[in-house]
């Protein structure tokens, strides 16, 4: 007779979070977004904002907990945001892609970010339609693929 092999994971079992380690009340944009519905990097955490235009905000990731309908946000683009990612080689460096068929190069600061703004670090323009999708490469750096 033969054996019959016992589960590799079988006293595994998940634990809730708690709700102070969640984030909380986010204002999310009601229309679908192509790309990243959500960014992350080992620092920062990216959310779309909802409101006019592609805003976001950034939020560090011991920020922890409820989202203050206040928050600073980031509001340059002026269509709704359709991708977002952080350069694999700068970790404060973020890119975002918009109906507006632009694609912009953020700098997130060192700490939080105090005050909203709509200053990006670079505008980068060429596309006739809105930009759907973009991607950074993995090993050239300041090289980003577009496509709308």
């Amino acid at each position: 007779m033969q054996k019959k092999p016992s589960a590799k994971y079988k006293f595994l079992s998940g634990h809730p979070t708690y709700v102070k380690k969640m984030y909380q009340d986010l204002k999310t944009p009601l229309q679908g977004i192509e790309g990243n519905q959500i960014c992350a990097n080992s620092k920062h955490v990216v959310i779309p904002w909802q409101g006019g235009g592609g805003t976001f905000t950034v939020k560090l990731h011991d920020e922890q907990g409820r989202v203050s309908m206040n928050t600073p946000i980031y509001k340059g683009h002026s269509g709704p945001l359709q991708d977002m990612e952080f350069s694999p080689f700068h970790i404060n460096m973020l890119a975002t892609a918009s109906g507006d068929a632009t694609l912009r190069l953020w700098t997130m600061p060192e700490g939080s970010l105090t005050a909203s703004t709509d200053q990006a670090a670079a505008v980068l323009r060429g596309h006739s339609k809105r930009v759907m999708l973009m991607q950074w490469h993995p090993a050239a750096e300041f090289t980003l693929a577009s496509a709308g």
